[in-house]
């Protein structure tokens, strides 16, 4: 909002953004989604992020109904904002504890 964003809040729970951003006449769509959940792979560890939507059946989010996840990791207070189009899964692997990593997510990372 310093910036000059506008930032809205849908009145009601039905759409599947979280937030609406307007950037000088440009209206984005935005998911939160947040974890706390390391995993223990093979050989290295990462956080896990579910990007979908629905209760009891899980679906992916797809361009027609948001442009972009915010991503929070709150264990490491690590954020990501990824481009819907590049999200193929129900969930995302976050390696913010990794230095130099470059797995597909951290160039997506806020710093």
């Amino acid at each position: 909002m310093e910036q000059g964003i506008v930032v809205s809040k849908p009145l009601f729970d039905v759409s599947k953004y979280d937030l609406i951003l307007d950037i000088n006449g440009c209206v984005i769509r935005v998911q939160i989604k947040s974890t706390n959940c390391l995993k223990k792979g093979v050989t290295k560890h990462y956080y896990s992020c579910m990007v979908s939507t629905g209760h009891a059946v899980k679906k992916r989010y797809n361009k027609n109904q948001i442009d972009f996840v915010a991503a929070y990791v709150i264990p490491e207070d690590a954020w990501y904002v990824i481009p819907i189009e590049d999200i193929s899964a129900k969930g995302i692997k976050l390696y913010p504890h990794r230095e130099n990593c470059n797995h597909k997510y951290e160039k997506y990372r806020i710093k």
